[in-house]
C-alpha cells in the first residue's frame, strides 16, 4: 500500500496527503541509497535539520516533515517510533484574533452569497478549512441549530453551533444555488477548493480595509476567543472546537475579555 493510499484510508485531508507525499518524496530521495528500515532516529534528525537549514524551514514544516515520517514508520513499516526528541521547540505565539466589528465589515464586503455564507459558517461554527469543504447538505440542521461536523485523522465527530443569521444566510443560498450532495461544491463538481476559500477571504479582507494579519484560521480563532467573551465554558468552547487536550483550548483565554453574556454563536452579535 502506497503512503497516499495509506493517509486516505485513515481519512486525513487531501491538503494533508500532499503535504505528507511532498514530504516523504523528499525524505525518500534523501536516503535512495540506504534501506529504511535500517533508518534510525539519528538519521532522521539529520535529515531534519540539514533541510531546516538548507530551506530555512519553520518550526511548524519540521513538525509536518516529522509526522509525515512518523506515519509511514508506524503504517508502513511497522515500526514503532520515539521522534519526541527531534521536534522542534516551537516559539510561543498567540493567534490573530479579529474584533466583532471587524469581522462583520469583512462579510458585509463580500457581495456573492455562496461565498459570504462560506466565510460566515466557518466563524459562527469555529470551523477549520479542511471542515468546511467537507461538509455535506445533510450536514446542517436546521431544526437542531446545530452543524454535524466529521471527525478527521481519527477525531471524534462533533456538532457545533447553527445561528439564527447563519441559518438565514445558508437558506439564501441554497435557494440560490443548486447543490447534489457537497453543501459547496466547485465549478466542475467536487468540494469546493480550500485555497479558492482563501483567495475569497484575502479579498474580502482587502475590501474591508483591515490591516492586521488574517487568515481563514483567524475565523476559528476569533470564534473562539468571542465565545469566552461572552462568558461561556472553556469545556463547551473546547468541545464546539472538537480539541482533544483543554491545554490546546487554553490558550484563547489569554486573548479573551470575558464577560457575562448568554451562551450562542457569537454570530448573531455581528451587525452584518
Amino acid at each position: 500500500m502506497s503512503a497516499e493510499h495509506a493517509l486516505a484510508s485513515c481519512k486525513y485531508s487531501r491538503r494533508t496527503i500532499k503535504s505528507y507525499g511532498s514530504h516523504l518524496r523528499s525524505f525518500f530521495a534523501f536516503f535512495s541509497k540506504k534501506n529504511l528500515h535500517a533508518i534510525e532516529e539519528e538519521d532522521v534528525g539529520i535529515y531534519l535539520r540539514q533541510q531546516a537549514r538548507e530551506k530555512h524551514w519553520a518550526e511548524a514544516t519540521q513538525q509536518q516533515a516529522l509526522n509525515a515520517i512518523r506515519f509511514y514508520f508506524e503504517h508502513l513499516l511497522c515500526r514503532h517510533t520515539d521522534f519526541s526528541g527531534l521536534r522542534p521547540k516551537a516559539a510561543a505565539k498567540l493567534p490573530h484574533v479579529l474584533s466583532g466589528a471587524q469581522i462583520a465589515c469583512i462579510f458585509k464586503a463580500v457581495r456573492n452569497v455562496k461565498h459570504r455564507s462560506m466565510l460566515m459558517l466557518i466563524y459562527s461554527a469555529g470551523l477549520r478549512l479542511s471542515e468546511l469543504t467537507s461538509l455535506r447538505r445533510e450536514d446542517i440542521q436546521f431544526d437542531r441549530k446545530r452543524v454535524f461536523v466529521e471527525g478527521r485523522r481519527g477525531k471524534k465527530d462533533r456538532y457545533s453551533l447553527l445561528s439564527e443569521k447563519m441559518a438565514t444566510c445558508l437558506r439564501e443560498y441554497l435557494h440560490e444555488y443548486s447543490i447534489s450532495y457537497w453543501l459547496y461544491e466547485g465549478r466542475k463538481g467536487g468540494p469546493y477548493s480550500g485555497r479558492s476559500v482563501e483567495a475569497v477571504f484575502k479579498q474580502a479582507v482587502q475590501k474591508a480595509g483591515i490591516r492586521e494579519i488574517a487568515t481563514v484560521r483567524t475565523l476559528r480563532h476569533s470564534f473562539a476567543t468571542h465565545l469566552l467573551e461572552q462568558g461561556t465554558d472553556i469545556h463547551h468552547v473546547q468541545e464546539l472546537l472538537g480539541h482533544e487536550s483543554l491545554r490546546t483550548t487554553g490558550i484563547y483565554t489569554h486573548l479573551a475579555h470575558k464577560k457575562n453574556q448568554r451562551v450562542a454563536s457569537p454570530m448573531d452579535e455581528l451587525d452584518c
